[in-house]
């Protein structure tokens, strides 16, 4: 799979999780907790990621974490 996926501009998350050596459960649980993260492409019930936009995310620093995105409300407490 991952020789295929060396190739294209979008992933689906199994490829993309095999190719930047993330865990499966992990990057699911990024993207189910950050749909505006920006790299989300959806194709019908299909969830694809852009692979430019997730390897500038990589570059500028970002991480991917199952962490919950912290809700504004939430961060005084």
């Amino acid at each position: 799979m991952q020789n295929d996926a060396n190739n294209k501009s979008t992933l689906t998350p199994d490829e993309c999780s095999a190719l930047y050596h993330i865990g499966n459960v992990t990057l699911r649980t990024y993207l189910k907790n950050h749909p505006d993260c920006g790299f989300i492409r959806k194709y019908k019930k299909r969830t694809l990621i852009d692979r430019p936009l997730f390897e500038q995310f990589l570059a500028e620093g970002g991480k991917i974490s199952n962490a919950k995105k912290r809700r504004k409300d939430q961060k005084g407490q």
